[in-house]
């Protein structure tokens, strides 16, 4: 863990792997079945480009994580 930096707006998210799992997929050993299972692909329109299991975007995740509300200080 390091020190925060002054200028750096928290929280942050420095590194990631994997698309966050859809909406109404069954929480994580729905995710884990979905990713094995074309068929349950097919459904979010994963062959067409929709969802894209092995994208991350680190920017989107800061983005979003921006947008939360703040509810501390810096010190």
């Amino acid at each position: 863990m390091q020190p925060a930096q002054v200028g750096v707006r928290y929280p942050l998210c420095i590194a990631g792997r994997r698309a966050c799992p859809p909406e109404d997929i069954g929480g994580i050993y729905g995710y884990e079945d979905f990713l094995g299972s074309p068929e349950r692909q097919k459904q979010y329109g994963h062959e067409k480009g929709y969802f894209d299991p092995a994208k991350f975007d680190l920017d989107e995740v800061n983005d979003a994580l921006q947008s939360l509300p703040k509810r501390w200080k810096p010190w």
